[in-house]
């Protein structure tokens, strides 16, 4: 609720008046009754957005009288009066008795008597007074009544606005026009009137329906008739329009459980394409850490920046030889995208903190931060297509252990049949005692050109593929003067010429596809050493210009056999789609070769590959088959999948000897190796529920070696639920099994269970060690009413051993990952989601936002 930051001091009278404001009166008193309807009797357009658990809801008679017609003014209309008789008639006015009624078009004024003024236009309503205008209905006892400015004041009043269902009760209270409201002595709640479970007394109140904003000065909330909280001056929104003021408040805690957290977040509504939200957020093992968020959207561009900045730091440092009140905790991050011009376009995303633990302290346990990031993009359409270039820097945090600043700059467009692209890596050391053997090698530059010619006869395809690089470390003078011995070997730059020329003739037709290609690669390198040109320091086979060529086969088919089935659900196609993939290519020494950027990605055998690394400095050799037959049931309208079942395996017909170091020896007795027998399959039984497992198994004993078994339901709204097992390297003696169970469900109709829990089970050489222990746990309820909402949830994680090495070594220690989260939130009184939810999106795998969203 938005607290006004000009809070007044109450006087006596005021808290009187406040003491003394009757309570709600109960459904069977309440005048305003009259337009409630049970859940049932709404309209359809009434019932969308109120919960169906709720009894009902006000329904506006108003706006289902044809004869009212909501864009005419009503100085337009005429006034017409019913009454059953007059005590006095007259040219001055009128003494109207008995069930006496007033209109003007979306006006309506009832009474037992009514006493009109002609020559003021007003007059004085007795006894059971109804007002009515759109979306208003005031009732009382007396009231005067203005018609030519729609003003009225009505003595022991009783008010419902129903677009907002709120309801309540002053001792007087001004009407103005069909939009404003002014009480005094009243009590108003947003509940529903058989139940009002809080409300707000007040010594005198507003509501504008222009601004959408509702006011109280002096205000006690109660909740079942018990304070709880008193306001000088409180105020809040009445409708979805953005405007300023407090959000839903998250409350935290602790072991013990004792209070450790509270975020209390303040929106303000600056423009219809800018706002600002910040937050107090307290920790107590933290201190005082303030967040702003930043938002706009203009007609080219788009961003968020983010700030966070600790007021107070109370937090123990883990670097005894600092002072923590000299440490400034901080973090700020931007995202922008937009246009430059109307062929240029960009995104930025940057984020720096002040240590390497500032997310694992104030995120919910997020990941320790080595580097500072600043990522930029652009793209500029030119007549001959697209031109793009990425741009990437980081720099250490204070207190990392990460060594250099980095920059790099990628660009690439298309020409044609040519797509041309270049690439720029630096670094630079951020102190003195980074050594020459901790640089690494840097591409600098590495251009590219790739050629693929149009228009060859039928589909006939040509790739080729030049590339040049040149690898650095980029020494200055000073560590290239204390490089000694073999260390000389660091001053090294290294060209590289790579070429790739590949030819292919694929056949695809309806039925499935046979792609063969063939290509050749040819590889070169120039080696330059600036401390000693003659290497003198390499053994006798260094070669300054070594270079290598090989060649490569490859080829690809598949067959889809279908045959469709009439079923009672409909016809459903069964399809049989066997595969052969082969690649040949044959051992080329490459020992003379240095290996600048390339390592091994086939370390489990992986199928329907032509290479066994990534980089350009190895073409592994390989004589290999793999093969496939999969299955699988669709429905013949939608196209959409019901059943696929898929078995593969792989055969290693000759051995493969290249590594990234020096090549394997002959193996004399080497046998064809196969690969593990590997199963996928899918289900959808029905729409919304899906299952998905795998298995793999050692080829020789059917060992099982690993396996996965997923089922996920989601039903149209944002529930869902979760439940995967797997295992790994169950053959190694290292294996570990797990299990994860992740869910938002509804228990009732508005109580919803939140939880997500991982176990791991360890195993050590085949035998199972010790129980299930969890590494990550959240729980928690979503309880939702007609008037409030309350979500509470509660985290655990254990961290890992990477976590564990990086806490050792930066200036603050992590904090324990766990403790309980709750928000609450009074309907109508404004609000919106709280830090629980930004808890909810990082550690529950599948969830997709609020249950219960009903106003």
């Amino acid at each position: 609720m938005p607290i006004s930051n000009r809070p007044t001091l109450p006087s006596f009278r005021a808290l009187l008046l406040a003491a003394c404001v009757p309570s709600v009166v109960t459904a069977e008193d309440n005048p305003v009754l009259e337009d409630w309807r049970p859940f049932e009797a709404l309209p359809a357009s009434e019932q969308v957005g109120i919960a169906p658990y709720c009894p009902g809801g006000f329904v506006d008679p108003l706006k289902l009288d044809p004869t009212v017609d909501p864009n005419l003014p009503n100085e337009q209309s005429p006034i017409t009066f019913l009454f059953d008789y007059s005590r006095e008639i007259s040219e001055d006015g009128a003494a109207l008795v008995g069930n006496v009624s007033a209109r003007q078009n979306t006006f309506r004024a009832q009474a037992d008597e009514f006493i009109y003024e002609r020559p003021s236009n007003s007059g004085e309503l007795l006894g059971h007074v109804r007002l009515r205008t759109i979306g208003i209905l005031v009732t009382g006892e007396e009231a005067d009544l203005n018609f030519d400015d729609q003003t009225s004041t009505v003595d022991n009043a009783h008010f419902a606005l129903h677009e907002q269902d709120m309801h309540g009760s002053a001792r007087t209270l001004y009407r103005s026009g069909g939009n404003y409201l002014e009480g005094q002595s009243a009590s108003f709640t947003r509940c529903m009137p058989q139940d009002p479970q809080w409300q707000i007394r007040a010594a005198s109140f507003e509501v504008d329906r222009d601004t959408g904003i509702a006011k109280a000065w002096h205000a006690r909330f109660e909740i079942k008739s018990i304070p709880v909280f008193y306001f000088p001056y409180v105020s809040f929104p009445i409708d979805d329009r953005r405007r300023s003021g407090f959000l839903t408040a998250t409350y935290g805690l602790g072991e013990g459980p004792s209070f450790s957290e509270l975020a209390v977040p303040y929106y303000f509504n600056l423009a219809p394409n800018f706002d600002d939200t910040l937050t107090l957020h307290y920790f107590s093992d933290l201190g005082w850490l303030a967040r702003n968020e930043f938002r706009f959207l203009t007609e080219n561009h788009n961003g968020i920046s983010d700030i966070d900045w600790q007021l107070r730091n109370d937090a123990e440092l883990q670097d005894e030889t600092a002072n923590a009140e000299d440490v400034q905790r901080w973090a700020v991050r931007h995202r922008q995208n937009g246009q430059l011009t109307d062929s240029t376009s960009y995104n930025l995303d940057t984020r720096w903190v002040s240590d390497i633990q500032y997310d694992q302290n104030f995120n919910n346990g997020g990941d320790p931060v080595e580097d500072q990031k600043l990522n930029l993009g652009l793209i500029q359409q030119v007549p001959t297509g697209t031109v793009r270039v990425n741009t990437k820097a980081t720099t250490p945090v204070q207190d990392s252990e990460s060594k250099f600043h980095t920059a790099s700059v990628n660009a690439s467009t298309r020409i044609g049949q040519f797509s041309p692209s270049i690439l720029g890596e630096w670094q630079e050391p951020k102190d003195d005692t980074v050594t020459a053997a901790q640089h690494g090698l840097k591409r600098l530059p590495e251009a590219s050109l790739r050629y693929q010619p149009l228009g060859l006869p039928g589909s006939l395809t040509f790739n080729n593929t030049l590339t040049y690089s040149r690898f650095t470390r980029e020494l200055d003078e000073e560590r290239l003067d204390a490089l000694t011995g073999n260390q000389v070997t660091y001053a090294t730059t290294t060209h590289r010429y790579y070429a790739n020329a590949g030819l292919s003739y694929p056949f695809d037709v309806e039925w499935g596809y046979l792609r063969p290609e063939i290509e050749g690669i040819y590889w070169a390198y120039d080696r330059i050493n600036e401390l000693d040109p003659n290497f003198s320091f390499e053994d006798e086979d260094f070669q300054k210009s070594p270079d290598a060529e090989a060649w490569r086969f490859t080829t690809d088919s598949r067959m889809i056999l279908e045959r469709p089935y009439a079923t009672a659900d409909g016809l459903v196609v069964h399809s049989l789609e066997p595969r052969l993939h082969y690649t040949y290519t044959p051992y080329v020494d490459q020992d003379h070769l240095p290996d600048l950027n390339t390592s091994a990605v086939d370390n489990d055998f992986k199928l329907f590959t032509k290479s066994r690394f990534s980089g350009l400095d190895r073409v592994g050799d390989m004589n290999r088959v793999s093969a496939a037959l999969d299955t699988r049931l669709r429905d013949r309208e939608s196209g959409s999948e019901i059943v696929f079942l898929g078995v593969s395996k792989g055969l290693k017909l000759s051995q493969e000897r290249v590594t990234e170091g020096d090549a394997e020896e002959i193996d004399p007795d080497f046998v064809p190796e196969y690969s593990p027998n590997y199963l996928d399959a899918r289900w959808t039984p029905e729409r919304h529920l899906q299952i998905n497992a795998s298995a793999q198994w050692e080829h020789r004993t059917w060992d099982l070696d690993g396996y996965s078994l997923d089922v996920t339901l989601l039903p149209p709204n944002r529930s869902f639920l979760r439940v995967g097992i797997t295992g790994d390297n169950l053959t190694e003696g290292e294996g570990t099994q797990s299990l994860a169970v992740s869910t938002y469900w509804p228990l009732r109709e508005n109580l919803a269970v939140i939880g997500y829990a991982n176990w791991e089970k360890p195993l050590e050489d085949g035998v199972e060690t010790d129980d299930f222990r969890y590494t990550d746990l959240v729980y928690g309820l979503d309880y939702d009413s007609c008037c409030w909402n309350v979500r509470l949830v509660g985290f655990n994680s254990v961290p890992d051993e990477d976590d564990e090495e990086t806490t050792e070594t930066g200036l603050f220690a992590s904090r324990t990952d766990s403790g309980i989260k709750f928000e609450f939130t009074l309907k109508g009184l404004g609000g919106s989601t709280g830090t629980v939810e930004s808890l909810l999106d990082e550690k529950v795998p599948g969830y997709r936002g609020r249950l219960f969203t009903y106003r």
